[in-house]
């Protein structure tokens, strides 16, 4: 082409790379940038939760063995569900195969055992003795026998660092739990301000530890001490909410109280209040023969334990260890699940 009227000023290069890198380089540090935040967040969500984890972590930074492990409860109530519609569909399909009325009878009888109101009751043991959660307790029960042995040596209490976290569920089905070996249980509620042992074994709280305390004359075990449904376990609850619950525990009346029980129970299993900021359960665990601390899983805060493990130290109270509960059901192994499925 010449045309006289056209001048290059610059001759045409070749390019060396693509004409879109910029726009791919950007997109690499972008998402380079991203990753790098993400990771930092979860670093920073990590290191900041001080929420107990895992047995490995309770051991190491409290110096203390991880004595039983219990699994969510929502889980297993999820569990227990789909089995319901699963016993439901075998008993449809078995009645379609044969028309046998009486094998869908015998399937109906197993999915009518485990009715809604056993699965909003907290008693595991008693309602589903075979599920995931109550061979938790079965568990612990074994590891605390070999401790908790004599009339001088049967008395546990179970504490926590604050409320909800698992210690009157636990306290009821580890009662529980003893009282299905043919020993005599007593189950005693001395949270006198939150307790609500009366609740889950459905029993009245008219008369319970804080009347017996106060009460001067008389027979007055026999009188506070009520009967469950459950062979040979009886409870205590906590009674009405006094005005001064830690000068109650710290009495006389109540060292008296642990001593005829030790004496008339093979184990006495006593909820307690929790030891954060309260004095109730450091007054209580020096009775005691032995201390469980419950922690929740992702929940307790590790710092909290220490201070309530110091404070217990601090009085001399034997603390045996620690139950982890409402463990993932999902982190049990594929063994168990197939088994209890």
């Amino acid at each position: 082409y010449n045309d006289r009227n056209i001048n290059v000023l610059d001759s045409a290069v070749t390019p060396t790379e693509p004409a879109n890198i910029k726009i791919v380089r950007q997109e690499i540090m972008a998402f380079a940038a991203g990753l790098i935040v993400s990771v930092s967040i979860l670093f920073l969500v990590f290191y900041f939760d001080r929420s107990v984890k895992t047995s490995e972590q309770v051991e190491s930074q409290l110096h203390l063995p991880v004595i039983g492990k219990i699994h969510m409860i929502d889980a297993e109530k999820e569990r227990l569900k789909r089995r319901q519609r699963a016993l439901a569909l075998k008993a449809k399909k078995e009645t379609k195969d044969d028309g046998s009325a009486e094998n869908a009878e015998d399937n109906e009888e197993t999915f009518e055992e485990i009715s809604e109101e056993d699965l909003s009751s907290e008693l595991i043991l008693k309602n589903n003795p075979k599920s995931i959660i109550s061979e938790d307790f079965r568990t612990v029960r074994t590891s605390l026998d070999f401790s908790l042995v004599g009339k001088n040596n049967n008395s546990l209490v179970l504490t926590s660092t604050a409320p909800n976290e698992g210690k009157s569920f636990v306290s009821a089905n580890l009662a529980i739990a003893f009282a299905n070996t043919g020993k005599k249980v007593l189950l005693v509620d001395a949270d006198m301000r939150l307790g609500r042992q009366h609740e889950i074994f459905e029993l009245s709280n008219q008369a319970g530890l804080s009347n017996l305390l106060v009460e001067t004359a008389g027979d007055r075990l026999r009188k506070y001490v009520q009967k469950t449904d459950i062979e040979n376990l009886s409870v205590v609850t906590r009674g009405v909410t006094p005005p001064n619950p830690a000068e109650l525990i710290d009495s006389k009346q109540m060292e008296k109280f642990i001593a005829t029980v030790k004496s008339k129970y093979d184990y006495v299993i006593i909820d307690s209040a929790p030891v954060y900021n309260l004095a109730d359960s450091l007054i209580i665990s020096k009775k005691a023969d032995r201390t469980m601390i419950v922690c929740r899983v992702n929940k307790t805060n590790i710092d909290h334990v220490k201070d309530g493990l110091k404070s217990l130290q601090a009085i001399d109270a034997n603390v045996a260890g620690v139950i982890l509960n409402q463990i993932p059901l999902e982190k049990r192994t594929g063994y168990y699940n197939q088994y209890y499925l």
